[in-house]
């Protein structure tokens, strides 16, 4: 920034830098065109869902990040007859630790 001075008036000259944008560049994979169309369309239900642009990117990863998430063996344990009073026990148990740390949090 340079100031020049004339008479009373002051000029301020302000030197602007363009900033271009940066292109990120990604590694390319190669998938079929039927692939390609079911993965279009999956983003497609991911952009209807979350009303907001979906890339092939971010399609991906919600797909892997579902996978993660299931253990059918987990799933068979839940289902099955237990006791059901060491069950409610512990329900019982986890909600008063989230309200001691509701508690702690909120200072209530």
């Amino acid at each position: 920034m340079t100031i020049k001075h004339c008479n009373t008036i002051s000029f301020i000259t302000i030197s602007f830098i363009t900033i271009t944008d940066y292109v990120l560049i990604m590694p390319a994979i190669s998938v079929s065109e039927d692939v390609k169309r079911e993965l279009l369309r999956f983003a497609s239900e991911l952009q209807t869902k979350f009303e907001r642009r979906v890339d092939f990117d971010e399609a991906i990863k919600f797909l892997l990040r579902g996978r993660k998430g299931k253990n059918p063996r987990l799933l068979m344990e839940a289902c099955t007859p237990g006791n059901a009073e060491e069950v409610l026990k512990e329900l019982y148990e986890e909600r008063r630790k989230d309200e001691e740390r509701y508690s702690r949090y909120f200072g209530a």
